[in-house]
């Protein structure tokens, strides 16, 4: 239930209330820190799993999240740039309106206050890096079913599962349901053709570039 949520990144007691009881359950969400959520997690003490990603990489997915929603609030101030250019302006757009932070700073402290919290804390969080996932599969689910204290899965069996749910995922729902939205050159695989567009090693020295300063003075 995320109604009323003063951010969509927020989350909420209702979100808590209708897990159910009774069975194992869980809530994926795509959670920034704040105090306030962060007390209404320790509320219903969780277990609780969070998957950190690469900041160039969730910025270049941003960028084709943009791109292919014409609905998107800056969709018209970067789809007819090239893609370089449309990149960095997005990184960087900010207003009083909807952005009152720029995208670059709002996820660049995404990444950083959840990993600073977590340790001075000592909180009892799974903390790990999305890119892992794809070096070793086993390992990285692994640590997730360890820190569930689950023994009686065997994880073989599991991936294949996984990789044949997202085929079936990829196949009957993103070609029915999305072709029609998304722009033709960003439908297949969105954000890596994007990435063949960009000039990585120019993109990565501008997000550097312009990196909130280190004294963090928020």
């Amino acid at each position: 239930d995320n109604r009323n949520l003063k951010n969509p990144h927020d989350i909420s007691e209702n979100m808590f209330k209708k897990v159910p009881k009774k069975k194992l359950s869980f809530l994926k969400l795509h959670t920034h820190f704040s105090e306030n959520n962060l007390n209404t997690i320790e509320n219903y003490n969780p277990k609780v799993i969070i998957t950190l990603r690469n900041l160039k990489d969730v910025l270049i997915s941003r960028f084709n999240h943009i791109i292919s929603d014409p609905n998107h609030r800056h969709y018209y101030n970067l789809t007819n740039l090239e893609y370089n250019e449309g990149f960095k302006k997005s990184l960087l757009m900010k207003n009083s309106k909807d952005t009152p932070v720029r995208p670059l700073d709002y996820f660049y402290f995404w990444i950083k206050d959840w990993k600073k919290e977590i340790e001075k804390r000592n909180l009892d969080f799974l903390v790990l890096n999305y890119e892992n996932y794809n070096l070793n599969k086993k390992k990285y689910i692994k640590s997730i079913l360890d820190y569930l204290d689950i023994n009686d899965v065997n994880i073989d069996n599991l991936l294949i599962k996984i990789n044949s749910n997202y085929d079936k995922i990829k196949k009957n729902n993103l070609e029915k349901n999305l072709k029609k939205y998304i722009k033709p050159q960003t439908f297949n695989k969105d954000s890596e053709k994007i990435k063949k567009k960009l000039k990585i090693r120019e993109i990565e020295n501008f997000i550097i570039e312009n990196l909130p300063e280190k004294n963090d003075n928020r």
